[in-house]
């Protein structure tokens, strides 16, 4: 669309991210200007950063539904969940690996916990973001029974997506 634009600086893999030292603001090789978590990305609007790399950024939730609630978000710009192809499914197993680590990292138990993505129309923003929550117990009886109940029309576990994506065609070339 007419408001994403390319990023100039890429770490060679199609990936942003500043030179060491620099004090340059990372930004996502496609970008939406509007986007909430792509000024996140580029840290024009505060959030808590709990973790970030070339490809990802994880961030505590400010409306959470559980002790632990955070997001992980690809640095680059991409719709939702039911935009991807079976070419992300590597990136949506990278992104549970991070979500799984800062989890573990946060004193949270990963076992306990709802991990995944709001299906269309269930998005309230346009950016990829995982879900990571727990302890499920500390979760309200609506959140666990709607909002997030794993796999379900409104919400799907990181192995439902990746089985999801693994059945779509592969693009024509």
């Amino acid at each position: 669309s007419s408001d994403l634009a390319e990023s100039t600086s890429t770490d060679g893999e199609g990936r942003s991210s500043p030179a060491p030292g620099s004090s340059e603001r990372p930004t996502p090789l496609i970008r939406d200007n509007e986007c909430v978590f792509c000024q996140i990305v580029s840290k024009e609007f505060p959030a808590e950063i709990l973790y970030e790399d070339a490809e990802f950024v994880c961030f505590r939730d400010i409306e959470p539904d559980a002790p632990h609630h955070y997001q992980v978000i690809p640095r680059t710009h991409i719709k939702n969940a039911k935009s991807l192809t079976r070419d992300h499914v590597p990136m949506v197993e990278r992104m549970a690996k991070v979500g799984e680590q800062v989890l573990s990292q946060q004193g949270a138990n990963v076992q306990d916990s709802r991990i995944g993505f709001h299906w269309p129309p269930f998005v309230q923003i346009n950016h990829l973001h995982m879900h990571l929550l727990s302890p499920v117990a500390g979760m309200s009886w609506l959140k666990k029974s709607f909002s997030f109940k794993q796999d379900s029309f409104k919400f799907v576990t990181v192995m439902w997506l990746v089985d999801y994506l693994k059945k779509l065609k592969p693009k024509a070339s």
